[in-house]
């Protein structure tokens, strides 16, 4: 903290806690998601999901 109370975080601290979302419908997912597959998560990429797991809304249940 500095003499004001504020809370000082490095560059690399930032970059640290910096979120990614999907870009189609703002899910958080991963940095490697991220970038590995063009900002898409993977209900949006359609890739196979769990089963038991649900699904987002709006998406057929398998």
């Amino acid at each position: 903290m500095d003499c004001e109370g504020n809370l000082l975080f490095s560059k690399e601290d930032k970059e640290e806690s910096e979120e990614f979302h999907c870009e189609s419908c703002d899910r958080r997912i991963s940095k490697e998601e991220y970038y590995e597959y063009g900002g898409l998560c993977r209900y949006c990429r359609g890739a196979p999901t769990q089963r038991g797991f649900p699904s987002p809304p709006g998406f057929p249940k398998p």
